[in-house]
C-alpha cells in the first residue's frame, strides 16, 4: 500500500491511499493495476500556529515578598503575571529542604496570601510560581526567588 499527498497547506492535507493488486491473466502473467482504496482530508495532530502548545508555553516568573505580621502570621505578596490561570505557593522549614505545595490559588488576579497559626521561633522558606492550564494540564512558570521569614 502506498500513500500520496495530493495537496497540503499548514492546516490540512488531502491524501489518497493506493494499493497494487496483482491480477493473474490466463497466460501466467500478472498485472498490477493501482486502485484507489481511500482518500480524504486530514488535519495535522499538532497545532502548527502554536496558539496552544503544552511544551513551550512561556510563563514568566514572579517576584515574592514575605512579611511577618505579628503574633503567628506571615503575609506573602508577589508580582502579577499576565495570561495565567493561578499561582502555587511552596514552603519548606529547612534551608535546603524539599518544597511542598501548601496553597494553590486559582484566582489569577490574587497576588497575596496570609498564613496564620505558624510556630514561634521557626524559620519558613517560601517561593511562588505561576501556572497556566492548557488542554487540561498545568504548565508551570519559573519559581520566584526564595524568601525566608522568622516567626518571632
Amino acid at each position: 500500500m502506498s500513500y500520496r499527498i495530493i495537496a497540503s497547506d499548514l492546516k490540512t492535507a488531502t491524501f489518497q491511499i493506493l494499493e497494487n493488486k496483482p491480477i493473474t491473466n490466463g497466460d501466467d502473467s500478472t498485472t498490477e493495476p493501482i486502485t484507489n482504496v481511500d482518500s480524504g482530508t486530514i488535519k495535522p495532530a499538532t497545532n502548527l500556529d502554536n496558539s496552544t502548545t503544552t511544551k513551550s508555553e512561556n510563563i514568566s516568573g514572579t517576584t515574592l515578598k514575605a512579611v511577618f505580621d505579628g503574633k503567628d502570621s506571615i503575609t506573602l505578596t508577589w508580582s502579577k503575571v499576565s495570561n495565567v490561570s493561578g499561582y502555587q505557593i511552596l514552603r519548606t522549614d529547612q534551608k535546603n529542604g524539599k518544597y511542598k505545595v501548601v496553597k494553590t490559588i486559582s484566582k489569577k488576579s490574587s497576588i497575596s496570601y496570609s498564613f496564620k497559626g505558624l510556630k514561634k521561633k521557626k524559620i519558613y522558606y517560601y517561593k511562588v510560581r505561576a501556572y497556566k492550564t492548557v488542554k487540561g494540564k498545568r504548565i508551570y512558570g519559573k519559581s520566584s526567588s526564595i524568601k525566608s521569614v522568622t516567626v518571632k
